[in-house]
């Protein structure tokens, strides 16, 4: 049995990911306190959340009570039947990981959740109950972690192992991803951007155009995850794409992850040029480049060019400092709707990072191009001002009963602006037939090795354990003895 859910401010569930197991198990807990449980086969997903979360009231209310009164929340819950339950907290929102499993597990599963959340949804994590395929995009990366970690060392060591290949083979990546850069700034006019081809879920080349930032290593983990992920859920059924929020099947659960086993329809681009758009994930994504959190904003362009071999494209968009400045003044935000309207000290403490975050934030609006601002944009930043101003007053004036109430709303056009700007898709769809070219050269370029990496993947050094038979533990153990002979030159007789 296993559970993740995640609660906003008003203990609403905002996203949930759950195996039939848990559903039983709520059934019974339900026809225990009198509950009336909807049959899960009608399909009344809404209802049954709003049963859940009558389940669930008590502990989360108790978990925000003793957090902003007493700033002693709970860690964990252990359960005399053996069910474990951790919590975390990112920008408000409460992440719940509940499961027959250790509390140090669970707790490892939840902050790989929260840091997927935060590399599709940013601050905004309202977003999964809005949105449907991001809301499905979170479950497969979850399932597709849950499935390497289970048979991969390397992931459950959170490194990425590298394909060491010659010189001649790495210089002929080499180049073709440094053309693809290339390409992405003539056809694009982006010029901040990084070419990556994985082998599976190993990393295999990487290529940076002069002024982009260096991606980081939890960069580098989580698109080792997306190419994974891509691979096993990627055009599964013809005409069915990952972006569109799709699934062939249902898979509620980490235990009944995707198999792991390659999809043999899945076509390289060479073979798919009559139907550009089937076989290429694009999306954006927040990564990390040198900063603590993922804030820069980056369109990702994802595409099989042979089996097992994935290359991902992407370009930095011109949003980085209105994102960074929208994250902080989000947190101040957080901090001043989670204490009590009664604590002056923390009030004063989070209007000050706001006032703050606030004027960079005005400051970098100031500095964006006419051409950048939709009309979207535009009313975003006009209400924006207006309930800055309207919060100033309530502070000045010291009402403290308005405060929390008027950072909430402020709280809310941020979020509007984050996804009229930062997360605004209009870059992704217009970049996806150039994509879709440059993944066509990077194809034919790597074209006549493709078999080679794909049987060095197999046979590269792996972290991986295997079964070793009594026989083969008792000849590692004999050729071992052999060599420590031969260097010492000891002769037994």
């Amino acid at each position: 049995m296993h559970c993740i859910l995640v609660f906003d401010h008003l203990n609403d569930i905002v996203f949930s990911k759950c195996d039939k197991n848990f559903v039983k198990h709520i059934e019974k807990l339900g026809e225990k306190n009198g509950l009336t449980c909807p049959d899960p086969e009608n399909g009344d997903e809404d209802f049954n959340l709003n049963f859940v979360m009558q389940l669930f009231s008590p502990i989360v209310t108790s978990q925000r009570i003793m957090s902003s009164q007493f700033g002693n929340s709970y860690t964990s819950i252990q359960c005399q039947d053996g069910i474990n339950m951790v919590f975390d907290e990112y920008m408000g929102y409460l992440f719940v990981n509940l499961a027959f499993e250790d509390i140090h597990w669970l707790k490892r599963m939840l902050g790989i959740c929260i840091s997927i959340v935060q590399h599709l949804c940013g601050p905004d994590v309202s977003v999964l109950k809005t949105n449907a395929s991001r809301s499905m995009l979170v479950m497969r990366l979850i399932d597709t972690w849950a499935t390497l970690v289970s048979k991969d060392q390397s992931v459950l060591l959170e490194a990425l192992e590298q394909l060491f290949v010659n010189s001649d083979v790495n210089g002929t990546i080499i180049k073709a991803l440094k053309d693809s850069t290339d390409r992405i700034k003539t056809l694009l006019n982006y010029s901040k951007s990084h070419a990556v081809i994985f082998v599976e879920n190993r990393f295999l080349g990487l290529y940076s155009s002069k002024s982009a930032r260096e991606l980081s290593s939890s960069d580098l983990l989580f698109l080792g995850l997306m190419a994974e992920m891509t691979l096993n859920h990627f055009s599964v059924e013809e005409g069915i794409s990952v972006n569109e929020g799709t699934s062939s099947d249902d898979r509620p659960s980490p235990t009944d992850s995707p198999n792991s086993e390659r999809k043999a329809m899945i076509k390289p681009c060479s073979q798919i040029a009559e139907k550009p758009e089937d076989n290429l994930f694009s999306d954006l994504v927040l990564l990390s480049a040198n900063n603590n959190i993922a804030v820069c904003p980056y369109v990702i362009h994802i595409a099989p060019i042979a089996e097992g071999i994935t290359l991902i494209l992407l370009y930095q968009t011109q949003w980085e400092s209105l994102n960074l400045t929208l994250n902080d003044a989000l947190s101040a935000i957080n901090v001043i709707t989670c204490v009590s309207y009664n604590e002056k000290e923390g009030i004063k403490r989070g209007m000050e990072s706001l006032e703050s975050a606030m004027k960079k934030l005005l400051d970098v609006i100031k500095k964006i191009k006419s051409s950048d601002i939709t009309p979207r944009l535009d009313a975003c930043i006009k209400v924006l001002q207006v309930k800055w101003d309207l919060l100033k007053k309530q502070y000045s004036e010291g009402h403290e009963m308005a405060i929390s109430s008027c950072a909430s709303s402020l709280g809310v056009s941020l979020r509007e602006l984050l996804q009229a700007a930062s997360l605004d898709r209009t870059p992704v769809q217009r970049g996806r037939h150039a994509a879709q070219a440059i993944a066509r050269c990077v194809c034919t370029a790597v074209s006549h090795f493709t078999d080679f990496l794909k049987v060095k993947a197999v046979t590269n050094f792996s972290l991986g354990s295997y079964p070793f038979s009594t026989f083969c533990l008792k000849s590692l153990c004999m050729l071992y003895f052999i060599f420590y002979q031969f260097v010492c030159h000891v002769l037994l007789l």
